[in-house]
C-alpha cells in the first residue's frame, strides 16, 4: 500500500479505531473516522472496570506515538512499578515484591485513554471525525473497496478499516461484501465480573499501591483486583463464576483477608456494576479467496477476548503495529489480514486457556488437567523464586513465551 496520498475510512472509534486513524493520519493519508456514538460522550462497555495496559502494549503504544507517555500517560494516569508496587496474591501465597528492570505500567479508566487519542487526532488536519454517523453499507468496485454508505450519503475511499467493537456485527460486514470461507472460533465465558470505585487511605502507610488476588481453577474460583486510578481513589473488580453474594460476603471468601480489610476501612463511592460478556471470539481469513483490496479488519472486529485477562488493548496494538508497517510496504490487504491471524495466535491461546478449561468436554479434560498441573508448578515456584516470578510477569505481559519457563527448569 506504499502511497502516502491514499485515503482511508476507519469504521468504529473504539480503541483500535482511534489508534488506526492516528497511524494512518501520521502517514499523511486523508482519514475519515466514523462512529455512530457521540464521541463527546465517550462510553466504553468496560469503562467502569479496572484497566491495565500490558507492558508489551505500552511499548507498542510508545513506539507508535513517542510523545504519548511523557505528555499524556505520565501526567494523567497512575504509574506502578509492577514487581514492587503491586501485591499479587496467587493461589498458593503472595509472590515476592522487588525492584526489577521490568519497569512501569499504568492504571486508568478506559474512556480516559480513548479521550487522549481523540485529542491527538484533533491535532491532525488530514483527519476528519464523524461522530453520531452510522455506516449502513459498504461499496466495492470489482475486486477493491471504494467506500461506505451512510444516512448522509456515500463516502469514498480506496481503503476501509473496520474496527467495530465486540458488539458490532463482523459477520454482517463480511456477508455484505460477499466474503465467504472465513473461520470463526468462539469460546464462552464462565467467569463474571463486577466493579466499583473506592475511596481509601489504606495504602498511604504501605510500600505498595495495588492488590491482586487472582483466580486459579477450582483452588481459587474467585479473585479481586484493586488498583489506583487517582490519589486515594481505587477501582475494585471482583471476578468469579457466581457473583450473587454481596460485595463484602464475596470478599470474605477470598484466599487473602486483606481485600476485606481494605474494604472495611474504606468507602465504596459508586454502585457495583456487574458484567458477563459473551467470552472470546476470533475470525481467521486465510482461506478466503475473494478478499477485496483495501479492506482491513482490526481490533474486536477480528478478535476479542474475555476482558478479565487484560490483553484486549494489547491485541489491538499488536494489530495496529502491523498496520503501521503494512502502510510502508507493497503487500496486499489479504496478506496483511493473514499476518494478523498469525500475530494473535499465541496471545489468543494464552488469553483463552482458562475459559477453554472451564468449557472443556470430558474427552478434552485430560489435556487441561496436564496444562493446569504445569501452570500450578510455575505458580508455586514463582512464590519462592524471583526469576520465575519475573518470567511469569513477562509472559502475562506478552514479553516472553511460555516456552521460556523450560529454560528456568521449572518443570
Amino acid at each position: 500500500m506504499k502511497n502516502s496520498q491514499k485515503s482511508a475510512i476507519v469504521v468504529g472509534a473504539g480503541f483500535a479505531g482511534l489508534v488506526s486513524a492516528l497511524v494512518c493520519g501520521r502517514k499523511g493519508m486523508k482519514v475519515t473516522l466514523i462512529d455512530k456514538r457521540d464521541l463527546d460522550q465517550t462510553h466504553v462497555s468496560q469503562g467502569k472496570h479496572a484497566h491495565m495496559l500490558t507492558k508489551k502494549g505500552l511499548n507498542i503504544l510508545c513506539e507508535l506515538f513517542p510523545e504519548i507517555e511523557e505528555e499524556y500517560l505520565s501526567v494523567r494516569f497512575t504509574k506502578l512499578h509492577f514487581t514492587h508496587d503491586v501485591k499479587w496474591v496467587g493461589p498458593y501465597q503472595a509472590y515476592p515484591r522487588f525492584h526489577s528492570d521490568f519497569g512501569n505500567i499504568y492504571t486508568f479508566y478506559r474512556p480516559d485513554l480513548d479521550r487522549i487519542l481523540v485529542e491527538m487526532l484533533a491535532k491532525l488536519t488530514n483527519v476528519e471525525i464523524l461522530s453520531g454517523v452510522e455506516v449502513l453499507g459498504f461499496h466495492r468496485k470489482g475486486t477493491a473497496m471504494s467506500g461506505v454508505a451512510t444516512a448522509g450519503g456515500d463516502i469514498f475511499s480506496d481503503n476501509v478499516i473496520v474496527t467495530t467493537g465486540r458488539f458490532g456485527n463482523s459477520e454482517k460486514t463480511l456477508e455484505a461484501l460477499n466474503i465467504k470461507k472465513y473461520e470463526k472460533e468462539s469460546i464462552p465465558s464462565i467467569l463474571k465480573y463486577r466493579s466499583f470505585e473506592l475511596e481509601s487511605s489504606y495504602f498511604e502507610e504501605k510500600d505498595y499501591q495495588a492488590i491482586m488476588a487472582t483466580t486459579f481453577g477450582e483452588i481459587n474460583p474467585n479473585g479481586t483486583v484493586m488498583i489506583p486510578i487517582t490519589k486515594n481513589r481505587f477501582m475494585v473488580t471482583q471476578v468469579g463464576k457466581d457473583l450473587s453474594t454481596e460485595v463484602m460476603a464475596f470478599s470474605d471468601c477470598l484466599h487473602t483477608p486483606e481485600i476485606s480489610e481494605v474494604l472495611r476501612k474504606s468507602k465504596i463511592v459508586t454502585p457495583p456494576i456487574t458484567y458477563k460478556l459473551e467470552g472470546s471470539r476470533r475470525y481467521s481469513f486465510k482461506k478466503v479467496q475473494n478478499w477485496p483490496e483495501g479492506l482491513l479488519m482490526l481490533g474486536d472486529a477480528a478478535v476479542f477476548m474475555n476482558p478479565i485477562f487484560a490483553q484486549g488493548l494489547t491485541l489491538a496494538l499488536i494489530q495496529c503495529e502491523a498496520l503501521n508497517h503494512f502502510l510502508d510496504t507493497e503487500s496486499s490487504s489479504f496478506d496483511f489480514q493473514v499476518s494478523v491471524d498469525e500475530l494473535i495466535q499465541e496471545p489468543w491461546f494464552l488469553g483463552t486457556l482458562e475459559d477453554r478449561r472451564l468449557n472443556a468436554k470430558s474427552w478434552q479434560r485430560p489435556f487441561y488437567t496436564v496444562a493446569e498441573k504445569c501452570v500450578a508448578q510455575v505458580l508455586k515456584k514463582a512464590t519462592q523464586d524471583k526469576a520465575t516470578y519475573l518470567k511469569l510477569v513477562e509472559t502475562l505481559n506478552m514479553l516472553s513465551s511460555p516456552v521460556s519457563f523450560f529454560n528456568l527448569r521449572v518443570f
